[in-house]
């Protein structure tokens, strides 16, 4: 199985059990630390991470706003 598909299906399962989750592909760059806190042995690479957890939905960082133009400003739909 490919690493998308594996992500993927991981961020759905969790998320079927109610838990969010975000990719952490910046946790690969401190690998000797997620092999300490984690056990993982030397013979099997780090490759991803997945942060699990519970979204504050009333966090500001949860709630960005930006100013777009309308679709309509944009595209043009011909025919149809």
């Amino acid at each position: 199985m490919k690493k998308e598909k594996i992500t993927k299906s991981l961020m759905l399962a969790a998320q079927e059990y109610g838990i969010d989750s975000i990719p952490a592909v910046s946790l690969v760059a401190y690998p000797e630390i997620i092999r300490r806190e984690l056990n993982i042995p030397d013979n099997l690479m780090v490759f991803f991470g997945i942060a699990l957890g519970y979204a504050d939905s009333n966090h500001p960082v949860n709630k960005p706003r930006s100013l777009r133009r309308p679709v309509e400003d944009v595209v043009r739909i011909i025919g149809a």
